[in-house]
């Protein structure tokens, strides 16, 4: 074989192999794995071919081919699915936005019939609102919503104005009369109670005057009768003792004025009773009686004992 034969030939697999591996990478079938539908859209904004073709969130195919429609108008979009799945003739091929970066896909929505879909038959067509158009339909019926009701408010308010530019001089009338009505009914008020208050001073006159009459009367006779002397004698009596009392004169001015000496007559006070309760427990230290009995030498020096011990306990309490 000539040698350009062989060069022919090689080029030829070469090209082949090339176009093959391009096929393959872009997921075209090459091998006739594959079934192809066809869509139909209005538009395709953001659907590129390769995109992704998926069936409940796997991918399942890819977009192969996208041509406008110059018949009927709108897109045509040819799309390239693993024949291991059969696909109902009552589905929907749903675009769909993938991220958020504008990139679409579609999405296989499987219908109930039995018939399923053949190679090159054409599936219903459909779009799903994105984040950023379904965002942008509510703003648009919250715009709508929230003009309606400006132009409510408005025409309230407008109403309302034109109620109080009518009605202006009736309620400044209106406020004027109530402001006299206040007044009358607060003078009313005070008069009334200035009455009470003299009728009431006009009933305890009498009695007042009556109470002043009696009181004159018993300073009068305490004046002039003997015992209102002798309650004034004993009176200044009384007061000449307190002072005397206060001043310490006398016994019991002493007493009462003089701490010291009301501190010593309570330690003699409480000497004497501690000398009465020793003489009721041991009276034989304080009477000797002896009765043909001669005491020892022994007892002599105990007794003796007792006694300072006595006089030691004194002195200590002292």
């Amino acid at each position: 074989m000539k040698k350009e034969v062989k060069i022919g030939i090689y080029a030829i697999v070469i090209i082949l192999a090339a176009w093959a591996g391009i096929r393959f990478l872009s997921g075209a079938d090459i091998f006739g794995r594959n079934r192809t539908y066809t869509a139909h859209y209005e538009q395709v904004n953001g659907l590129q071919e390769a995109a992704a073709v998926v069936l409940r969130g796997v991918k399942i195919g890819q977009v192969t081919d996208i041509e406008i429609n110059t018949e009927k108008g709108g897109v045509d979009v040819r799309m390239s699915v693993d024949s291991h799945y059969d696909i109902p003739v009552n589905s929907q091929a749903m675009m769909f936005s993938a991220g958020l970066m504008g990139g679409k896909s579609i999405e296989i929505v499987l219908g109930d019939a039995a018939e399923m879909l053949k190679n090159g038959d054409t599936i219903e067509g459909g779009s799903t609102p994105d984040m950023f158009e379904a965002i942008g339909s509510e703003l648009g019926d919250i715009k709508v919503r929230v003009t309606a009701l400006l132009d409510n408010l408005n025409n309230t308010v407008t109403g309302v104005d034109s109620l109080i530019d009518d009605n202006a001089k009736n309620i400044t009338a209106a406020i004027s009369n109530l402001q006299k009505i206040m007044a009358d009914l607060e003078r009313s008020n005070i008069v009334a109670n200035v009455d009470g208050i003299c009728a009431s001073l006009n009933n305890t006159m009498p009695k007042i005057e009556g109470m002043v009459t009696d009181l004159q009367s018993v300073t009068a006779s305490l004046r002039e009768n003997e015992s209102g002397k002798k309650l004034a004698t004993a009176i200044t009596e009384v007061n000449a003792l307190l002072a005397k009392l206060n001043s310490g004169n006398g016994t019991v001015g002493k007493l009462v004025a003089d701490e010291k000496l009301y501190t010593q007559l309570a330690e003699a006070s409480q000497n004497l009773s501690a000398l009465l309760a020793d003489l009721k427990e041991n009276p034989s230290r304080y009477i000797n009686i002896k009765v043909f009995e001669k005491r020892s030498y022994a007892e002599k020096m105990a007794d003796k004992e007792a006694k300072k011990e006595y006089k030691a306990k004194k002195k200590a309490d002292k």
